[in-house]
């Protein structure tokens, strides 16, 4: 039996919503066939295992996340508005996830392909973006961008599971960037914080 991308595409999105509101071992099969009325035998048609569905599943989730930032970060002008703008889009997206889904993805680490390639989507962003900024001076130039980038991810996700607000976690990566500022970067960070208010 055939099944088209349709089926396809729903599963996921399925098993992303029962991902983020449950975590990932909560998560059962009967329950994403039974939602979404079609058998198991179908789901396994179109996926060998469960470990399969929540690796797609992750997949899709981060890759639309990625496509999305690089949108974006396009019509972005300078380095500052984009190392504000991508503070707020990690914080936006540690957020969506439940800290259960984030707890288990951090302890999977390396054996979680789509969570590793998220990570890196971001360390690569970040790091762009800061040497961006030493480039247009508004970061000091004696940084080291991996260092910096390394610890704002860690410490906003470290504050997310901690069950910061996101409003805490937003204004406290602000406060890391502005640590790594110049007199110029200051005042641009300034500019865009009242500007968001």
């Amino acid at each position: 039996m055939r099944h088209n991308s349709d089926t396809r595409r729903l599963i996921i999105e399925d098993m992303q919503r029962l991902m983020i509101r449950d975590g990932l071992r909560a998560v059962r099969v009967n329950e994403v066939a039974s939602h979404l009325s079609i058998s198991k035998r179908t789901l396994y048609e179109l996926f060998p295992d469960k470990m399969s569905l929540i690796e797609q599943s992750l997949t899709a989730l981060f890759g639309g996340w990625e496509e999305s930032m690089h949108r974006h970060l396009e019509g972005v002008a300078t380095a500052c508005e984009r190392l504000v703008w991508l503070v707020g889009e990690f914080v936006r997206q540690l957020n969506v996830m439940g800290t259960r889904m984030l707890h288990e993805l951090q302890s999977a680490g390396e054996s979680c392909a789509p969570y590793v390639a998220w990570l890196e989507t971001w360390r690569h962003e970040f790091s762009e973006q800061l040497c961006g900024g030493v480039a247009e001076g508004c970061c000091i130039p004696e940084m080291d961008t991996g260092a910096v980038t390394r610890g704002l991810l860690m410490s906003l996700f470290t504050a997310r599971l901690h069950g910061v607000s996101r409003s805490e976690q937003y204004a406290f990566g602000c406060t890391i960037l502005r640590g790594v500022a110049t007199a110029e970067g200051v005042a641009c960070l300034e500019q865009l914080r009242v500007r968001m208010e």
